[in-house]
């Protein structure tokens, strides 16, 4: 067969030029008519949150982009957003932290295209906590107690009503603010019952003792390498007088310079005391020679 002329190659070589732009062309044209899934609205599971009861307990969103047929988008994200986040809080995967009381609108978000749920935040009185949980008091004292309701998890729950009840009121009684007052040696539990118009009531229980007020002043005295009592009680803003009649020299030092007798080694010296607690004290004289004032 003889060779193929000019013509006849340059022929064929446009026909394969036309054969791939027609290619191209259909390729184009395919593309622009079939842009890729589009989102056209997100779900939100659960679509209607439990109430969460407690501050710090967790709920856990999850948000589906969709297409109009209801088929989820791959690789479409989703954001998180909160109306109030004084009421909770919400990390980038979608877990919901109760952190007050109140009403919360949490949206999830892809684009445009938006999805919200409700949320709702409401502590529930789980149980009443009463403090001290024990405590003694003198005739004639008053100790105040306090008590608070909680929810599962602890935390304090405000605007509870409280009530206070002593069930030996010969012994102690106490007002409707949780103050307690000695009224004569024995013991008493007192009853704190904290009530929530939703949950109801729960109670606790401090256990009171009383015993006989300390008196107002107390006397030690110095021997030579003694004080006598060696412990010693007074009530608050009473006085202890350490009388010296050894003729040996002794001080007393409770470690302040406003607690502090200097040396003296006849006559008597004394100290007040303003507020409650143990105070020890020693002569720096005499190794071992020790003391204790006991004020309540």
């Amino acid at each position: 067969m003889a060779p193929l002329g000019v013509p006849m190659r340059s022929a064929l070589f446009l026909l394969g030029l036309f054969g791939i732009g027609a290619v191209g062309a259909c390729s184009s044209s395919h593309d622009s008519t079939n842009p890729g899934p589009t989102v056209a609205a997100i779900t939100i599971t659960p679509a209607v949150p439990d109430t969460l009861f407690s501050i710090g307990q967790t709920l856990q969103l999850t948000a589906v982009a969709r297409e109009a047929s209801g088929v989820a988008v791959a690789g479409a994200g989703v954001g998180y957003e909160t109306s109030a986040p004084s009421v909770v809080t919400i990390s980038p995967d979608g877990l919901i932290t109760a952190v007050g009381n109140g009403t919360a609108t949490v949206t999830g978000s892809s684009g445009t295209i938006k999805a919200s749920v409700p949320v709702v935040v409401r502590q529930k009185l789980a149980k009443a906590v009463v403090s001290p949980p024990s405590g003694g008091v003198a005739i004639g004292r008053t100790l105040a107690l306090t008590a608070t309701g909680q929810d599962a998890r602890g935390n304090p729950i405000t605007g509870l009503s409280r009530s206070f009840v002593s069930d030996n009121t010969a012994a102690a009684r106490v007002d409707a603010a949780g103050v307690v007052t000695g009224v004569a040696i024995g013991t008493a539990n007192v009853t704190a019952t904290v009530s929530s118009s939703s949950d109801g009531a729960r109670t606790a229980t401090a256990a009171i003792t009383v015993s006989n007020a300390p008196p107002a002043t107390a006397t030690v005295t110095l021997g030579a390498t003694t004080f006598a009592p060696a412990s010693t009680e007074i009530a608050v803003g009473g006085t202890v007088t350490w009388v010296n009649d050894s003729g040996v020299a002794h001080d007393v030092d409770f470690g302040t310079q406003a607690m502090h007798i200097p040396v003296f080694d006849s006559g008597q010296r004394s100290l007040a005391f303003a507020t409650a607690g143990t105070f020890e004290y020693h002569c720096n004289i005499h190794a071992g020679m020790t003391g204790t004032v006991v004020v309540r």
